[in-house]
């Protein structure tokens, strides 16, 4: 497995479903207590919403924060948690 350090001091940019586009210094919305898997700095969902509601603004729309299940903070880096098979190879023409 390949662990891939996340910087602090990076941008992400955030996109709202309604495309709104909002920017965050990763220190601030993320802890590196692990530097390898930083998770995210707020206990819940609703302290995320507010953060990005004072940070982008009134008209970034965190409603989909606020409905459904907890949130579950998984790295697009880190390997799924069960295998995963690859895809059907392709017949091969005889040699």
């Amino acid at each position: 497995m390949v662990k891939i350090q996340k910087y602090r001091e990076a941008e992400s940019t955030l996109t709202d479903p309604t495309g709104r586009a909002c920017s965050v210094t990763n220190r601030d919305i993320f802890s590196y207590e692990d530097r390898f898997h930083p998770a995210l700095v707020f206990e819940s969902d609703r302290e995320l919403a507010q953060f990005f509601t004072t940070r982008c603004g009134a008209e970034f729309d965190v409603a989909s924060l606020q409905a459904g299940p907890r949130r579950t903070d998984v790295s697009v880096h880190e390997p799924p948690p069960v295998r995963v098979p690859p895809p059907p190879r392709r017949p091969q023409p005889p040699r």
